[in-house]
């Protein structure tokens, strides 16, 4: 949380952090948070494959080397399949409301349940000074009651049925406090995107307090499409990262120019890019990611173009359907972390497949060797050590989901050391 705070009041994007402290659940940790994370090498370091590989697997979004051949060299090998080196975070739109009302605490949970790894949600300030969770800036859109949101005290808006969008099945929702669903998202070890609907100076005032006094700093990423409470926020609260919410900015026939615009734009603010995915594309996105720009498209209910931007590699999916994904793969460690071998010794080596809902299985997988081949012999998923010494390896898992889409994740290197007697595969 230091390094977020740190690059965020200085007005950054990019942390750029020494490859010995770029673990994968780091690098994660601060992805999720907005951060954009490059590693460094020591430059009197031995240059080597491993390094590299070690890096690209934590999922790293840059690499700074003196020795870019062998970092150029490194990454063919990711080219198999559509390789996933990091993981596209499912965004909960309001929670999951093709299935339940929106904006509501079963919503969210039925969200983070499917996988989604945040709830997004949209915020208004009653006339007491509670931040409430409601999209409108009127109640009767998805509640039984009439007027505008910022005219009710929390206690009478409590008393309305926000059951209007979804009556069967749920014959008494209410409007939720911020606080309530910061204490869903803790509970499930998942997080908030955080959208400030309301133009009162005071709603951002009150959320900041909600965060400190909550200690959410750590559970909420930030965004409006109000350049003004975004102001406000990085005022009170400059150690928060911050989401502009706009329109068709990105366009993928005029990539040089849109992205001149979209950088400016986001600079001025320091903001990330929280956009609709029309004019959005492949080359638009491989451009932005080489500028640390952090790209969060939105609402994809569509189930062809939620499935070609993951594809993408786009930072956050926002959906109204987070079940979409619960069963896809979203990332894969080796069955076995490291292996001991004697001469002539063979093991099957697979991995552990988590899907986004957070279920694991045992699976095959394919061995690609990083170095030491001399030391070993792979057949499909099943290595033979031939002499002593050391080797590395990579274990590759394919996905495949609906419609033909397939992609490849990739374990960290594992280690295999052979000897000449006394070995045993060590497994997790």
């Amino acid at each position: 949380m230091n390094i977020r705070r740190q690059t965020t009041k200085s007005l950054a994007k990019i942390a750029i952090m020494p490859a010995a402290a770029s673990s994968r659940e780091a690098v994660n940790y601060l992805q999720q948070r907005l951060i954009v994370v490059w590693a460094k090498e020591i430059s009197d370091a031995p240059r080597t494959n491993l390094a590299v590989h070690t890096l690209i697997t934590a999922g790293v979004n840059g690499i700074v080397t003196d020795s870019p051949k062998i970092a150029l060299g490194a990454l063919k090998l990711y080219s198999h399949e559509k390789t996933l080196v990091r993981k596209p975070y499912i965004i909960a739109h309001r929670g999951m409301p093709s299935k339940a009302p929106e904006n509501t605490i079963i919503s969210d949970r039925l969200g983070l349940e499917a996988g989604a790894d945040f709830i997004e949600n949209d915020m208004y300030l009653t006339k007491d000074g509670h931040l409430v969770i409601i999209h409108d800036p009127v109640v009767e859109s998805t509640t039984n009651g009439k007027g505008k949101v910022e005219d009710f005290t929390l206690a009478q808006l409590k008393k309305l049925n926000a059951n209007k969008l979804f009556p069967s099945g749920y014959p008494n929702v209410q409007i939720p406090t911020l606080e309530e669903q910061i204490d869903l998202a803790r509970s499930k070890g998942k997080m908030i995107l955080a959208e400030m609907k309301s133009k009162n100076p005071a709603a951002m005032e009150k959320l900041v307090q909600v965060i400190r006094d909550k200690g959410a700093e750590d559970l909420m990423n930030v965004m409006s499409f109000d350049a003004d409470q975004l102001r406000r926020l990085s005022e009170l609260m400059p150690e928060m990262p911050c989401g502009l919410l706009t329109g068709e900015i990105a366009n993928e026939s005029k990539v040089d120019q849109s992205l001149s615009d979209t950088l400016k734009l986001m600079q001025m603010r320091n903001t990330t890019l929280n956009t609709t995915y029309s004019g959005l594309g492949q080359n638009f996105m491989e451009a932005a990611k080489h500028r640390g720009l952090i790209i969060s498209p939105w609402t994809f209910n569509d189930k062809a173009n939620f499935m070609r931007y993951f594809g993408y590699g786009a930072y956050g999916i926002t959906t109204d359907y987070a079940f979409w994904a619960s069963d896809w793969a979203a990332s894969v460690t080796p069955g076995i972390q490291k292996v001991v071998l004697d001469v002539n010794e063979s093991t099957d080596l697979s991995v552990i497949v988590e899907t986004f809902k957070g279920t694991r299985t045992d699976s095959k997988a394919e061995i690609i060797v990083l170095d030491g081949q001399d030391k070993i012999g792979v057949s499909g998923g099943r290595v033979t050590a031939k002499e002593q010494g050391t080797a590395h390896v990579l274990l590759r898992y394919t996905a495949s989901i609906e419609g033909g889409g397939r992609y490849d994740l990739y374990t960290q290197p594992v280690t295999l050391e052979v000897r000449e007697t006394g070995g045993a595969a060590v497994k997790l």
